[in-house]
């Protein structure tokens, strides 16, 4: 069975979740230093058999790329030179507000940049939640 990978990619750090077999879960796989991400991300893709990988798009209010959407879709080039499995984008407006207040509720804010990329999964899983 395949999965997909969530990526959480900021300018520091990148979250990354993995989803199970029948896409249907997200889990934290962790984060970490932009420096490393992409061979970090490329180990994981071919251990967990990854067969599609979404990234978060922080668009504006009004649906619209901004610089930060310019830097990840750069960082998601470089990837793409490395492995042949398709790269998917979805609104992750509000993601890490999301994710920072569910680990609150939690107990904690580590870990924020992986839950967020479980939150970008989980919108990939179902299109209609991130309309909500």
């Amino acid at each position: 069975m395949t999965r997909w990978m969530g990526l959480d990619v900021g300018d520091k750090r990148v979250g990354v979740s993995v989803s199970d077999p029948l896409l249907i879960l997200a889990s934290p796989l962790g984060t970490f230093p932009r420096a490393e991400a992409e061979q970090r991300i490329l180990k994981l893709v071919e251990e967990y058999h990854i067969s599609k990988i979404i990234v978060g798009l922080p668009l504006n209010d009004d649906g619209t790329e901004n610089e930060q959407c310019v830097k990840i879709k750069a960082f998601c080039r470089r990837l793409s030179r490395r492995t042949s499995v398709e790269i998917a984008y979805v609104d992750e407006y509000g993601s890490t507000c999301e994710s920072k207040d569910l680990l609150k509720t939690g107990g904690g804010t580590t870990g924020v940049d992986a839950a967020a990329a479980c939150l970008i999964l989980e919108r990939a899983f179902n299109p209609l939640q991130s309309l909500e």
